[in-house]
């Protein structure tokens, strides 16, 4: 029984840290790309990899991409899983949610 009610435990903190945060805010990391949806998100990360600023231009020209700024306030909004490396967040103030790496925010969840 007492096994059973520290599992319970254990089970509820790890529960209670993963939720608290979602909804918390984060500073950004300069350089990294937002993208309004996975796709875009990315498409922009294999563009930077291959280095084409003129397509990147383009996407933040046509309202897809978003290039983070060191300092940037963004609220977490979804993790995606433990293991993919992708978050959700939206700037702090507005009402866009952006796609982007984990390791663009200052600390990553």
């Amino acid at each position: 029984m007492r096994r059973r009610t520290l599992l319970g435990l254990i089970s509820l903190l790890l529960a209670s840290t993963s939720f608290a945060m979602v909804g918390d805010i984060y500073e950004t990391k300069q350089g990294y790309p937002g993208g309004i949806s996975r796709e875009d998100f990315d498409l922009a990360s294999n563009m930077l990899q291959q280095k084409d600023r003129e397509a990147l231009y383009k996407m933040i020209i046509e309202g897809r991409l978003h290039m983070f700024d060191d300092g940037e306030k963004v609220q977490l909004v979804d993790r995606l899983g433990t293991f993919s490396g992708v978050v959700k967040v939206r700037l702090v103030g507005g009402t866009e949610v952006l796609w982007t790496n984990c390791e663009a925010i200052a600390y990553c969840p």
